[in-house]
């Protein structure tokens, strides 16, 4: 490892050119905050309990103790992938971590849930929290105490653990994230907010530097961040592989210490990615106050805890009082949640018979379908009714796949969720071509299919044989790597053109992770409904069919933009890197481990350029025409938007109350979206998302919608300040169906 270069993160935010730029644009007349964007926030310490009691216990162990409580005791040390050494002494238990996102990792008996990015394409805050509850429920059930969950934003289209996150915008992730663990620790699960930060790309991530400036920083990817932390009290924070502007994460004080803790007020305590610390000492003395995974306790070694910290300790080189923080911190968080300390049985795969998924699958299948995005539908194609007598099921996506048991995915089958640490063993899956072959049982209608991606002719052949054809493809994610190219997987859209020419009624079903380039066929006549499904876990199927036949009215909604043309996403990923003799390697070639030998100031860079321009803000700032909206989604109803008015508007937040009625003959519910436009001095993006409320109106019937902008999303972040600031003048309200269909527009001035 070549010698450390310490760089402050402030310094290297604050003198950035990129920083500096920003720094002119704060408006002389703003309103500053006091560094805490929550005017409104609750003056008492929900977490004093917590801590008193964690203080009282800290105190009566040895320096030994705390410090295995902090350090973790190695892979294959016990039944989870992560997991504390014990104090028998002090009847505390070695804490058990687990993935993941969709449920309970590896573990027989458990859910398979729908993907993160499923969650938030609902738009439905009391269905992320109960999808919350139930996944905290499993992880109770199976003896974990800290639930790896949630995953951050999706900034690279290609990024592949987007499935993983809750899409492109902070505001939408910052909600469907707080309402998961506001479900998950009403459980008595710590729930473990990750990955702090700048973690938007999988190729070379434990060795490139997230290079970003201090406002998009701030704006964009700590908020989410501070939002779990100051509005719903998350227990833990994992932090990322990757640099900050050349600064590992895991030993950034700036970072970890001064904003996180201090700033913010964090109590709870901040963890290790498995691997990811640099140097243990400079780790702790940091702020880290959990390392993962570990070794044996007596294993020497420079990124690991254990009789090193010890060591570190006795030597000096970490101060006691480090260790007393970390470990009240840890204990703090037990407590605060309701997880006991004392022994406690772990069930995974050695104990089949404990079965924790109870009714969950009603769940799953509501949320499959909620998040089931209808991007197009012509000629009413959509929902299927008894006139149709005939479907074709084309391509290997619809069907059951093979390998979908072992890891949780399958490359035969249907794509239900993505690969990598986040996916979860399904108990069942219920593939679409299963779901529509029992409706078709019992209607009357056949079902005809085709599932060899590789044969589009024959393909083709039954298509022409039926009245609608409906079409599986996907796009397969996995952590470690990240997608190759926008294209399908196995030539789907060969197959899509192929079927088209076959059937005037083609119906394409896209089990995709994010965006993907749809242009060879989106605009296509005989290609007359799109449904994205997403990773919708064991239900798939019964979801999807639940809405190809109307029982579920679509209300899923695009939690990212899809571009007609991928170059006007302004994004890529960084996959080859130029050292300096000239010598040019690739992330499909290059063994990442080689970069050791550069300091980590000439380690591979990924710049985040575009500041606050990436998906729909940049979208609307080149006036580019997508192919679909940020927050786009049919329904099989139509709605109108009339009356906005702001009922109240400062500081301390804005109110604002439009009429919405069903202009259709179907019952259904609409999304209705707030995007705020700030006054121009700010150089804020046209519009951001601030706001949203999922409605469900009869026929005819007309609801008068409140939607609140919170104080916590009102500022901006001022960088010569160094603060929080309102920027006083001219503010433009926009709600409507989707970013890209704005129906109504009010002002108002602060």
């Amino acid at each position: 490892m070549a010698p450390r270069k310490s760089v402050a993160l402030r310094d290297v935010l604050l003198t950035s050119s990129l920083a500096c730029a920003f720094a002119v644009a704060a408006a002389s007349d703003s309103s500053a905050l006091p560094n805490q964007p929550l005017l409104d926030r609750r003056t008492d310490d929900p977490w004093a309990a917590a801590k008193t009691q964690a203080a009282a216990a800290v105190a009566q162990l040895t320096t030994e103790e705390k410090i295995r409580v902090m350090s973790g005791s190695g892979f294959g040390s016990g039944a989870c992938v992560g997991q504390t050494f014990p104090v028998a002494r002090a009847g505390i238990r070695a804490f058990c971590l687990q993935d993941g996102p969709t449920g309970v990792r590896v573990a027989d008996g458990a859910s398979a849930f729908s993907a993160s990015i499923n969650v938030a394409a609902t738009f439905d805050k009391q269905l992320m929290k109960e999808r919350g509850e139930l996944i905290g429920a499993e992880f109770a059930g199976k003896g974990v105490d800290i639930a790896l969950l949630p995953v951050n934003m999706a900034r690279d289209p290609l990024g592949g653990r987007n499935w993983e996150a809750q899409g492109a915008d902070p505001y939408l992730t910052a909600l469907s994230v707080g309402y998961q663990i506001r479900g998950v620790q009403s459980q008595g699960v710590v729930t473990t907010v990750k990955h702090l930060v700048g973690n938007e790309q999988e190729s070379w991530r434990h060795h490139t530097s997230s290079d970003i400036d201090d406002r998009t920083l701030r704006e964009i990817y700590l908020r989410p961040f501070q939002y779990a932390v100051q509005k719903e009290n998350a227990a833990a924070i994992m932090h990322s592989y990757n640099m900050i502007n050349s600064t590992h994460t895991g030993e950034n004080a700036r970072l970890l210490t001064d904003i996180v803790k201090n700033e913010w007020g964090f109590d709870g305590f901040i963890v290790s990615d498995w691997s990811a610390v640099v140097n243990s000492t400079q780790a702790a003395n940091a702020g880290l106050d959990m390392l993962m995974p570990g070794r044996s306790w007596t294993t020497l070694c420079s990124t690991c805890w254990g009789l090193n910290l010890l060591n570190d300790v006795q030597a000096g080189r970490v101060p006691e009082a480090r260790i007393n923080d970390a470990v009240t911190r840890i204990l703090a968080a037990a407590y605060f949640v309701g997880l006991p300390t004392g022994s406690k049985s772990v069930h995974f795969l050695t104990d089949a018979k404990v079965n924790v998924q109870g009714n969950h699958r009603k769940h799953i299948r509501a949320a499959g379908a909620a998040s089931t995005i209808l991007a197009k539908n012509i000629r009413g194609t959509l929902p299927l009714t008894s006139a149709t007598r005939s479907i074709a099921v084309i391509g290997s996506d619809a069907t059951h796949g093979t390998a979908y048991t072992s890891g949780g995915v399958s490359s035969t089958g249907n794509l239900a969720q993505g690969g990598g640490s986040g996916p979860t063993r399904f108990p069942y899956l219920i593939s679409p071509l299963a779901a529509l072959s029992a409706r078709a049982a019992d209607g009357n209608f056949a079902i005809k299919h085709a599932l060899n991606d590789s044969a589009p002719a024959a393909a083709a052949s039954v298509a022409a044989l039926c009245d609608v054809a409906l079409v599986f493809v996907k796009s397969y994610a996995t952590e470690g790597s990240d997608r190759a190219s926008y294209a399908l997987d196995a030539a789907g859209d060969a197959l899509v053109l192929a079927v088209a020419a076959a059937n005037k009624n083609t119906v394409v079903v896209l089990n995709v992770p994010g965006p993907t380039d749809m242009s060879a066929w989106a605009d296509h006549d005989n290609v007359t409904a799109i449904l994205f499904a997403l990773y919708p876990g064991q239900e798939s199927g019964n979801s999807l069919a639940d809405v190809l036949f109307g029982d579920v009215n679509p209300s899923g909604r695009l939690p990212f933009t899809v571009a007609r043309n991928p170059a006007d996403y302004g994004v890529k990923t960084v996959t080859e890197f130029t050292f300096p003799n000239g010598t040019t390697v690739s992330v499909a070639t290059y063994r990442e481990a080689n970069f050791d030998l550069l300091p980590y100031d000439q380690q591979p860079k990924v710049p985040y350029s575009e500041g606050l321009f990436f998906d729909y803000r940049r979208f609307d700032r080149d006036n580019t025409r997508p192919l679909y909206p940020f927050g786009h989604g049919l329904s099989y109803t139509s709605f109108a938007y009339a009356n906005l008015k702001v009922t109240a508007a400062s500081r301390h937040g804005v109110d604002v109350s439009v009429d919405v009625t069903n202009a259709g003959a179907l019952p259904g519910p609409e999304v209705v979206q707030l995007y705020l436009g700030y006054p121009a001095a700010a150089n804020e993006p046209v519009k951001q998302l601030k706001a949203f409320e999922k409605v469900n109106i009869k026929p005819g019937a007309t609801a008068s919608v409140s939607l609140h902008v919170d104080s916590f999303f009102l500022p901006v972040w001022d960088v010569a300040k160094q603060d929080w600031v309102v920027p006083a003048g001219e503010y433009t309200v926009y709600v409507g169906a989707s970013s890209g269909d704005i129906r109504v527009t009010a002002k108002f001035s602060i």
